[in-house]
């Protein structure tokens, strides 16, 4: 009868390895999957960081910009290209202006795009900079953003005799040749009116 007893005693230290060493590896796993979230979510905030302070950059280039070409950016007549912009070290990849919309009842807007790659290297993020003069010469002059953050659900006033300026600054976290084909790309945007 003893020798039974100490057989069962036997299996039963078996079965108590197994369950506790099952218990701990469920912890490990559980661990391991809170650490592995841990890490993707630091990437992403990493990455949405990289695209905001690119976003964050190009608006306080344009603003600058802005106040310096006061002059040359008012320009009844045409908008026209400036040449002579450059930020972070260096010109943009490309730059157009055009006019979207003129009425000679009210007045102009003027479109001034921009693109910087923000670096040196090839996988270096890209920024680009939309900016918009409003130039309500004749009349009151109500424009629609295609930034439904601009003024109210896109649509600003500009009051007679005022010239207006919106600047659009859309950052990624991605180089300008990959941000709209990359499924990891991250946009940030900034809207700023005066």
């Amino acid at each position: 009868m003893q020798q039974t007893y100490k057989q069962h005693k036997n299996g039963f230290a078996l079965l108590l390895a197994i369950i506790v060493s099952s218990i701990v590896l469920a912890i490990g796993v559980s661990l391991l999957q809170v650490s592995i979230n841990q890490i993707n979510l630091a990437s992403t905030a990493r990455e949405s960081e990289i695209a905001f302070q690119s976003a964050s950059a190009g608006m306080e280039c344009m603003q600058y910009w802005r106040n310096i070409k006061t002059s040359q950016l008012v320009l009844i007549a045409s908008p026209t290209q400036l040449s002579d912009i450059f930020c972070f070290g260096g010109m943009p990849n490309s730059q157009t202006v055009s006019r979207p919309f003129s009425n000679t009842s009210s007045g102009n807007v003027d479109k001034y795009s921009y693109e910087f790659k923000l670096g040196t290297k090839a996988t270096d993020s890209c920024l680009k900079i939309d900016m918009y003069i409003v130039n309500a010469y004749v009349d009151d002059l109500t424009y629609r953003f295609p930034n439904t953050g601009v003024g109210i659900d896109g649509t600003k006033t500009c009051t007679l005799g005022s010239i207006c300026t919106v600047i659009i600054s859309t950052g990624y976290n991605r180089s300008c040749t990959t941000y709209d084909t990359d499924i990891f790309s991250v946009q940030r945007e900034l809207a700023l009116e005066f």
